[in-house]
């Protein structure tokens, strides 16, 4: 069974049965400039998008669960190209801090389809929503975050917030392992705008095939792990030192890459003038972290081999004492 952890995702199928139970009004979503101007679908009826979600139909191999412009769930082939972002991600729960207390009521008024009914309702709700990296997110759990049940916020984007790409460009599979494209997309979309203070709050999650990705387990940054993350947002080049345990997990190398690479991007954003001997440097940069991260692997899996041939070993030696091995 595929497991990944991720920091920005869709919604699952599970998610987006507790938003409409919730915040029934909020089940569908307004295209925003930035997703009508690059084409995700709008309808003229309704008003609103259609959006994926990362879960697979069920009996099917390449389609998958997708949200349409009445707040319903349906089916739709994995290499659908209209449809919008609607990012989900979690943060951490601080009511101290500024998304928190920033946090108040929208009232949304939507045309929302009725299953057991079999039609279109106008529907009026009010929904908790705070902002984060200047976009509007639909606070989910507040309730549980305030009595104390819930470490993490679960947000999911007010309008959808961009164009999203396939789920998978051949309509191959609805395996959301699989979708890395998507993946890297929402990730950037999350991000893009956020501060420093916002960034360290992001708690990335583990969700599985198991059960078609629709459960999350957040997953907290050790102290060490943020400290990393902190001077690699000062100096990029600080990838080269990060211990090798660390390299353990694949997800948080993966942050701290994009971290280096985001830090170079902002330096080269800020000179004025951008040289042979700079793109030269920048060149040897990037080959010096991927020869870093292919000596830990190496290293990881040595490691691995070896305390393998040690079990293993463990277990020849214990079969011969108990008189089922060979030295009996």
């Amino acid at each position: 069974m595929a497991e990944i952890t991720l920091n920005a995702y869709p919604v699952s199928e599970m998610q987006q049965k507790k938003l409409k139970e919730k915040y029934r009004a909020f089940s569908s979503a307004d295209c925003s400039k930035r997703a009508e101007k690059e084409g995700a679908f709008k309808s003229e009826s309704y008003g609103t998008g259609w959006y994926y979600t990362r879960s697979a139909f069920a009996g099917s191999s390449s389609f998958v669960y997708y949200v349409r412009h009445g707040g319903d769930l349906y089916r739709s082939c994995s290499s659908n190209v209209n449809t919008g972002v609607r990012v989900a991600l979690q943060t951490i729960y601080n009511p101290n801090n500024s998304i928190a207390k920033g946090c108040r009521s929208v009232k949304r008024t939507a045309e929302i389809w009725d299953e057991q009914k079999q039609k279109a309702e106008k529907v009026t709700n009010e929904a908790p929503v705070v902002t984060f990296g200047k976009k509007e997110y639909i606070w989910l759990n507040k309730e549980e975050c305030e009595a104390g049940t819930a470490s993490t916020m679960e947000l999911v984007s007010l309008e959808l917030v961009a164009k999203s790409v396939p789920f998978d460009k051949n309509g191959d599979t609805n395996d959301f392992a699989q979708a890395t494209e998507m993946h890297k997309q929402y990730l950037e979309i999350a991000t893009e705008d956020c501060t420093k203070e916002e960034l360290d709050m992001i708690v990335a999650v583990k969700m599985s095939e198991k059960d078609n990705y629709n459960s999350t387990t957040p997953i907290f940054k050790s102290k060490e792990q943020q400290e990393w993350q902190d001077k690699l947002r000062k100096n990029p080049n600080e990838f080269l030192n990060i211990p090798s345990q660390l390299f353990k997990e694949e997800y948080y190398i993966n942050e701290c890459l994009d971290i280096a690479k985001a830090s170079i991007k902002q330096e080269t954003m800020n000179l004025s003038e951008v040289s042979d001997e700079y793109v030269q440097n920048v060149t040897e940069q990037l080959k010096l972290f991927s020869e870093k991260i292919e000596k830990e692997k190496n290293t990881i899996k040595q490691q691995d081999e070896k305390s393998e041939k040690s079990n293993n070993n463990r277990t020849d030696v214990l079969a011969m004492l108990d008189g089922k091995g060979e030295g009996k």
